[in-house]
């Protein structure tokens, strides 16, 4: 698949997303070569915090890095610290070993680990003093029947029946909060699964390639081939919809990013997950907090997240009623300098995927 920093960077922008953590890099060095750019003003885009490349163990994605030995993971984070990155992600099949010697190593160099869990539950990577977590309820192993300690397997059939009321939900999600551990919510690509709901808009549409539409057909001809009854996705969003709900008025700091594949592009995607955060239950204000204020503390960058005397001049001005239409975004402001979104997008048409 293409590198679609550039296009990904205009979307972002043109959507009123001026921040953004790559959270896990299958192309480092392109990112913080694209994060001087824009630091430079040579190209146009929200600020990144670039991350080092994707951990994970054996039977992993051999594009990631599979540790040989701890000297291994020590090298990968000097490696990619003394480069500037910040941020480092763990995924499914990393081993609770090799967690602790990452977490370890990247706060020992003024770095922090989220990870997409499986093979690690919750608790553990909690215990390890992990920063954050991935996609909440559906990355969550802790549940899972027959599981094997340090393996990603077992069966899932808690995503379905188990009480997120419950008391052993809520004391994971207080470990959690009790140990500083924020949980990103990216409820708009697990809608893009859901058979009744994974529908591209029109201007998704015209700003994918023909290759990425082609996809879409696809994906869309074989979800409407199903039988229209099978809601089991739909339950599913719902619950991860609550943990998330729960979570948050508990006290923990909800994120929310984008996650972006299939149709649910950079910047539209993000636009969704608010509209999606205010299906789950959440005021209006509670959602702008996720989506701002909790993603600047979680970044530890107190020059943005709110508007106030001092802060950087990053804000969105939204065409009427933000309740009832976040996607009509009149202008963006980033360090001060304004961005027409019309402008910006005229262009792309047919270009993301490329």
């Amino acid at each position: 698949f293409p590198f679609v920093g550039e296009t990904a960077l205009k979307l972002y922008l043109a959507s009123g997303v001026t921040t953004i953590q790559t959270c896990g890099s299958a192309s480092p060095e392109q990112e913080i070569e694209l994060s001087k750019k824009i630091e430079q003003g040579k190209n146009i885009g929200p600020n990144i915090i670039t991350s080092g490349p994707y951990f994970t163990g054996k039977g992993g994605n051999p594009n990631m890095i599979i540790p040989r030995n701890e000297n291994h993971i020590r090298d990968t984070i000097q490696y990619w610290t003394e480069k500037g990155v910040r941020w480092f992600k763990v995924y499914r099949h990393t081993t609770p070993s090799d967690l602790q010697v990452i977490i370890n190593e990247a706060h020992k160099r003024n770095a922090k680990v989220t990870g997409h869990l499986c093979s690690i539950t919750f608790e553990q990577a909690t215990n390890f003093g992990i920063d954050g977590i991935e996609h909440g309820l559906n990355s969550t192993s802790d549940f899972r029947k027959n599981k094997t300690f340090g393996i990603c397997d077992g069966s899932r059939e808690y995503i379905d029946e188990l009480n997120i009321d419950s008391e052993k939900v809520k004391r994971l999600q207080q470990l959690m909060i009790d140990n500083n551990v924020f949980l990103t919510s990216t409820l708009a690509i697990y809608e893009s699964s859901v058979p009744n709901r994974a529908f591209a808009d029109e201007r998704t549409l015209e700003v994918m390639s023909s290759f990425l539409k082609s996809q879409y057909s696809e994906r869309r001809n074989n979800f409407d081939s199903q039988k229209s009854s099978d809601n089991l996705r739909e339950r599913r969003l719902k619950r991860i919809m609550e943990f998330e709900y729960q979570f948050f008025k508990m006290g923990g700091t909800l994120t929310a990013g984008v996650d972006a594949g299939r149709h649910v592009l950079p910047g539209f995607g993000d636009q969704r997950n608010f509209e999606l955060l205010k299906e789950a239950g959440f005021t209006n204000e509670e959602a702008i907090k996720i989506m701002t204020s909790n993603g600047a503390k979680v970044l530890s960058n107190s020059e943005v997240g709110v508007i106030e005397n001092g802060k950087k001049a990053d804000f969105v001005v939204i065409n009427g009623d933000i309740k009832k239409n976040i996607r009509n975004v009149e202008l963006v402001f980033k360090d001060g300098y304004g961005y027409d979104p019309k402008l910006i997008l005229k262009d792309m048409n047919g270009k993301f995927g490329e």
